[in-house]
């Protein structure tokens, strides 16, 4: 069974208040994901790929149409399916530094993650540690701050995050289109 199914999803774009006008749309969207796949969408700029991945992850809602997720139909009426969801579906998006809070040190934005406020879990430390790794970072880099990072570090505390909630799909937003050959290389080959 797919993962994830998009039937016939839609999203319009809607402009102004009481007289609101219709914008561009994206859809009607047809398209599976098998477990263990990629599936990469492609377009101009501008063509509705950002919104297609923002509305993968709830933080749109179709117009119309379904998602279907590990044989769930998302109602995004109900706030028990979107945390499903989210749970089921991260984002990694476009920018790694600006999806990071500039005020805060790494381990906090991680921590969070958990939704725990205890400072030393044992077994949340050691997801970190070992997520830290999968990624290609070192604990060093729990006491730093986004600024104090490169574009690349900051991108891979992103996808760390992201990966914490053993997510069944991952949807990477041009996540590596910012960086350098190098860089963009070591990403996408730690994300096979």
């Amino acid at each position: 069974d797919p993962v994830l199914v998009a039937d016939d999803l839609k999203y319009n774009y809607r402009f102004g208040g009481l007289m609101s006008a219709a914008g561009a749309t994206i859809g009607p969207l047809h398209f599976s994901l098998q477990p263990g796949t990629c599936l990469g969408i492609i377009g101009e700029s501008g063509s509705g790929k950002s919104t297609l991945a923002q509305l993968l992850v709830g933080l749109l809602e179709p117009t119309s149409g379904k998602l279907i997720v590990k044989n769930a139909i998302i109602d995004f009426s109900k706030s028990k399916d979107i945390r499903a969801l989210r749970k089921s579906v991260q984002l990694v998006m476009q920018d790694g530094r600006g999806s990071l809070h500039p005020h805060f040190t790494i381990r906090p934005m991680l921590r969070e993650v958990f939704h725990t406020k205890v400072k030393n879990d044992p077994a949340v430390d050691q997801s970190i540690l070992k997520v830290l790794g999968d990624v290609g970072l070192t604990a060093e880099i729990l006491d730093r701050k986004p600024g104090s990072l490169s574009g690349g570090e900051c991108l891979r505390v992103s996808i760390a995050r992201a990966l914490l909630l053993e997510p069944a799909i991952l949807v990477c937003d041009e996540s590596t289109s910012a960086l350098d050959a190098q860089t963009r290389d070591g990403i996408i080959g730690m994300l096979k």
